[in-house]
């Protein structure tokens, strides 16, 4: 009786050192399972990227229909290359804390993860599906199998809920709300990051109901930002603003963007960052917002219409022309905005100084069609052969050929077009700013003979003669009798026309 008891006594007290063991397993399991709270969340519903950009890799990012709720949405994250990465800048830096999201593979190919402990392209975490099970990876490609427990394995199109909780190097992943793996993973950092998500290969997978988690104190946000306070936009161009929330610690960093004016400007969020774009001419407000506090900074924005460009025309020409020389001037457009195919062009000059003498077209697939001068005044008429043939923007369309008369005073004269009319496809006649081009002409220097006295040689005596009249000038009222004497014909004589007869004489 009494062994009896001694043994119904031991069993008593190991039953009940067993039962205290159990106890505190469950206690321990339960401490552990305890909810860190919400510091940053990311649902999507404002159909908005928010803070998130593409840092790594060529594939893509969309908002999409949530795929367990079509009335909701999601982050679709596309692979097309060997590793994405996606950051949600907004998110704050936490060293040790949890994450829990919803993930849903749409591909066939299932490789695909959470992003923590962002500091910097080379320094990362992960925790991804890739296959057959879950693996840690960092950003230097190492990596590692955590488990390849079938109840913990992605599927596709099915959403499975995931929550990684991270304190120092032990890690703790949760699919469905069962632990898969609880220990520690030497080689991935310990510092302090942000959060994002990976696909790899040629996965594609939809992200939703992002929580971010840890026991550090929330750090308030102070205010916001804008790197312009002003912006000037032409009708059609875009521009990018950033907003920075204060701190730069600060837990939640989320914002909405608003325009006061969408008539006006309007703002967009693309790949994480704000595009304004205006619309029409006038002024608006882009507000940015914090969404812990209703902080706001403000960007004023003026969208002006563009300068309207005159249709016009062009001469082009020499600067200087030789009496009795042949010149080019070129006739053309400045700014067409309708494609031209008939021209009507009336231009004027001065016919005692030059006299036409041809037009050629330049342009392929144009004819001039009719040419009619009279002293001074040209006119043309141009027609296009097909449409493929059209004159617009800028062009030059014919070659006017001049040539200069006679003369022996420098002098100027102009060439001016007076009245161009154009015809669109249409039929509608358009006439086009005229233009004017002054061109110089000078006269040709002329070696006159060294036989200055006339007797039929050159001799000391048209020396002398040349030498008398040393230092007169075109402008001397004895020009006429003494010119004679300016043998290079430059309107002087001076010691290059005595060098000339002097030559002469040793010849």
């Amino acid at each position: 009786m009494r062994t009896n008891k001694l043994i119904a006594s031991f069993t008593l007290a190991f039953t009940l050192m067993i039962g205290s063991i159990g106890l505190l397993e469950s206690n321990s399991a339960q401490a552990a399972d305890v909810d860190l709270p919400i510091r940053y969340s990311q649902n999507f519903e404002d159909n908005s990227l928010g803070g998130w950009e593409h840092t790594t890799g060529t594939g893509s990012m969309a908002i999409v229909n949530a795929p367990a709720n079509a009335t909701e949405h999601a982050l679709q994250l596309t692979a097309n290359s060997t590793n994405n990465v996606f950051i949600d800048q907004n998110s704050p830096s936490i060293k040790d804390g949890e994450i829990e999201f919803k993930i849903t593979p749409k591909s066939t190919v299932i490789r695909e993860g959470i992003i923590f402990r962002y500091a910097s392209a080379t320094s990362w975490a992960s925790m991804g599906f890739d296959g057959s099970g879950w693996y840690w990876v960092n950003a230097q490609d190492q990596w590692g199998e955590v488990t390849k427990n079938v109840g913990a394995a992605l599927q596709k199109d099915v959403t499975s809920t995931v929550k990684v909780k991270y304190e120092g190097s032990k890690i703790t992943l949760y699919v469905n709300g069962t632990s898969y793996f609880e220990g520690t993973l030497a080689n991935l950092p310990t510092g302090a990051g942000k959060m994002g998500a990976r696909v790899f290969g040629t996965s594609i997978a939809a992200f939703d109901d992002i929580n971010y988690a840890n026991n550090v104190s929330e750090v308030s946000v102070s205010g916001v930002t804008l790197d312009k306070e002003s912006i000037s936009l032409a009708i059609g161009e875009s521009t990018e603003l950033v907003g920075t929330v204060l701190p730069a610690n600060a837990t939640n960093k989320k914002v909405t963007w608003v325009s006061s004016d969408t008539s006006v400007a309007t703002v967009e969020i693309v790949n994480g960052k704000a595009n304004v774009t205006a619309i029409a001419a006038g002024s608006a407000n882009i507000t940015v917002t914090t969404e812990v506090g209703s902080f706001t900074a403000v960007s004023m924005v003026t969208v002006v219409a563009p300068t309207s460009e005159v249709l016009s025309t062009t001469l082009t020409a020499p600067s200087t022309v030789k009496y009795g020389e042949e010149f080019t001037v070129k006739f053309g457009f400045e700014n067409v905005a309708e494609t031209v195919y008939a021209q009507d062009i009336t231009i004027q000059y001065n016919a005692n100084l030059m006299e036409f003498v041809s037009a050629d077209s330049l342009v392929n697939g144009v004819a001039i069609m009719e040419t009619k001068n009279s002293p001074g005044s040209l006119r043309l008429i141009l027609a296009s052969q097909g449409e493929l043939h059209g004159i617009s923007g800028d062009a030059e369309v014919a070659s006017l050929t001049f040539k200069a008369k006679q003369g022996d005073q420098p002098t100027s004269g102009a060439i001016t077009v007076v009245k161009a009319s154009i015809g669109d496809g249409n039929g509608v006649e358009t006439d086009a700013a005229t233009s004017s081009v002054e061109i110089a002409f000078e006269s040709v220097p002329v070696e006159l003979s060294p036989d200055i006295n006339g007797d039929g040689k050159v001799s000391i005596g048209d020396l002398a003669v040349v030498a008398a009249n040393y230092g007169k000038t075109n402008t001397d009222s004895d020009w006429n009798q003494v010119k004679r004497s300016d043998v290079n014909g430059d309107g002087k004589i001076d010691i290059n026309d005595l060098a000339l007869i002097a030559q002469k004489i040793l010849e």
